[in-house]
């Protein structure tokens, strides 16, 4: 089930023009931005956005112009995310793996997870409990199941929200999941 609905919410999602993505991006960061845990956390954790996910790049920008910390994963190996604080996205930024932007080798500066105060997560379709769904690689989960006690926000527009998306031990909820059009207080 996952995988089919998987399948028919990135066939949705393919279908925003870039315009559409940069309006519904920028609802979604302002939102963001005016949120209490945003406003109070030093040490953001942001997923760097991929294809038509919600784009963070400016989110990340403009949190740094804040002086917030800024932390963003980086694949170390199978199902292993290590954490990397940016301080200039244009100049340290390149393409990982999977061809996803992260910090080149140069300007990697481990953050302990402890030093985070608010995760904003990814994912391709979340339920109101909080349940997600990802590529299906297991990255976040297992990086989240790591951060027990710090808030974790997901960002989606309103197509990818669904009625229920099946869930197991391993499956991490988010706490709030904030669209263009709202921000949903998760049942977990």
């Amino acid at each position: 089930m996952k995988a089919e609905l998987r399948k028919a919410i990135l066939a949705k999602r393919n279908l925003l023009t870039p315009q559409q993505i940069t309006a519904k991006s920028l609802q979604i960061k302002q939102k963001l931005f005016n949120m209490v845990e945003f406003k109070k956390a030093i040490c953001v954790c942001f997923y760097v956005s991929f294809k038509n996910e919600v784009s963070t790049h400016e989110m990340i920008k403009e949190a740094l112009q804040l002086g917030k910390r800024i932390v963003v994963p980086v694949v170390e190996s199978e199902k292993t995310l290590s954490l990397c604080e940016i301080k200039d996205f244009a100049q340290e930024m390149g393409i990982g793996k999977f061809g996803i932007l992260e910090p080149k080798s140069e300007y990697r500066r481990q953050v302990d997870l402890s030093e985070l105060e608010l995760v904003v997560v990814p994912g391709i379709a979340f339920d109101e409990n909080g349940n997600r769904i990802g590529f299906g690689r297991g990255y976040y989960d297992n990086l989240l199941s790591k951060m027990v006690g710090l808030p974790f926000i997901g960002l989606a527009y309103d197509l990818q929200i669904v009625t229920r998306i099946p869930a197991t031990d391993c499956d991490i909820p988010v706490h709030k999941i904030i669209t263009e059009s709202r921000i949903v207080t998760c049942h977990n």
